[in-house]
This record gives structure tokens, sequence and C-alpha cells, in this order.
């Protein structure tokens, strides 16, 4: 990919195909507006036939949207002024994450699920481990977060998120590896993946296969993985 950010509603087919764009999707969404489809939001782009997840988690960062847009003699134009409001990262709703830049409803959504497989964030910085995240994307956003307090603090913690419980990597869900520190939602995937593939992790220290798990993420992560 070679992405820029775009409007769906005026980039022509050449452009789309430059950026990365297969040229069969890339004329899907020209034809589309050639028979006067028009992109206002994020839903209208879910419509094309043949989009896949993997490109709509690429593309989504950096579409525009009009506001306000008019198609006449003149041709089109549109405003993009959006008022960018402080969110609170353990609390804040699926259209409190949308409004942030470069965050749509699919990004929204994957935030709210890593959330939730955490049981809520302990740092700002953990929105960066969100699967698919540009590191870009999220520099962009990070002024207007605030770290709250998750809704259930105050309980009295769970076995599976205390910290000193070890997680046993040959047994556990993707939801159970989350609640291990500096886990992010990629490795975690990777450990159930490679286990579904090559059946049981004779050793913890097996982890450090996995291509892109660094010597740092390893020993952050080891204290706290087993396989008894």
């Amino acid at each position: 990919w070679k992405l820029q950010k775009f409007d769906m509603n005026t980039v022509t087919e050449q452009q789309l195909i430059a950026m990365g764009f297969r040229e069969k999707l890339a004329h899907t969404f020209i034809n589309y507006r050639n028979k006067g489809g028009r992109f206002y939001k994020w839903a209208d782009v879910e419509k094309i036939y043949g989009l896949r997840a993997e490109e709509k988690a690429a593309i989504e960062p950096y579409l525009l949207f009009p506001e306000k847009a008019s198609y006449g003699n003149k041709g089109f134009t549109s405003k993009f002024t959006k008022t960018v409001s402080p969110v609170a990262i353990n609390t804040a709703s699926q259209a409190d994450w949308e409004q942030l830049p470069g965050i749509g409803p699919y990004f929204a959504a994957r935030i709210i699920k890593y959330r939730n497989a955490k049981g809520g964030f302990t740092s700002v910085d953990d929105i960066a481990k969100t699967y698919g995240l540009a590191p870009e994307t999220f520099e962009k956003i990070k002024p207007y977060l605030v770290l709250d307090a998750p809704p259930s603090a105050g309980k009295t913690p769970t076995a599976s998120k205390v910290n000193s419980t070890l997680v046993n990597i040959n047994t556990a869900t993707e939801k159970q590896l989350l609640q291990v520190p500096n886990m992010d939602e990629a490795v975690a995937k990777a450990i159930i993946i490679t286990r579904q593939r090559n059946g049981k992790f004779s050793s913890v220290a097996d982890v450090k296969r996995i291509p892109f798990v660094t010597e740092t993420a390893w020993q952050l992560l080891q204290p706290y993985l087993t396989v008894d």
C-alpha cells in the first residue's frame, strides 16, 4: 500500500491503483460512482462488493467524507471541518471512538473488542496495540486520549486477572492471553494460531520463534507464561 488521504467521490481509478488497490476493486469503486453512487460515510464504502477485511483495515484511516456536499453544475464541493472531543478510553462508546481522526466504525469496534478482552486499559499506550492500527494513526489520536478507570474498578479481581497467575499457553483462550501484562492482540492471536497448526508448545521459549516477537517483548511476557 502507498496510501494517502483521499476522497472516494473524486479519486480516479488510476490513483486508486497507484495507492495499492487491486485493479478489479478500483474498477468496482469507480463503476459504483459512475452509476450515481456517492460515499458520504463508511457504511457506503462497505456496500462495495468484494472489499476484503484486510483492505477495509488498510484504507479506513485514509478516507475523507464530506459533511456537506453538492453535485450541481459546479461539480463536487465539500467541507471537512470536524470538532474532536477527548475520549475516555475505558468507557468511550463506539461513537466516541469514531469521531477521532482516522478511526471509523471498523477500528472503533476493534478497539472496544480489545478493551473488553483485556478487562480495561491501564495506559493510553495500550491503544497502540490494537490489531491492525497503524502507528501513525495512533500518534494522530493520542492527544485526544484520556486514561479513566474501567467500569469494574474497585471490584475484587478474578483469578484470571491477577498478575501473579501464570497463563498456560497450551490451553489459554485469546481472551485469557490478553490478561497477561504487556501482551498485545497480535501476539495473542499468533500464539493461538501456532498452537492450532503445530500442536502444543513444549516450552515457553517456543513463543520466541513467532517471527515478530522481539527479544524485548519476550522478556516482558516470559514471567507470566507456562506450558504446565
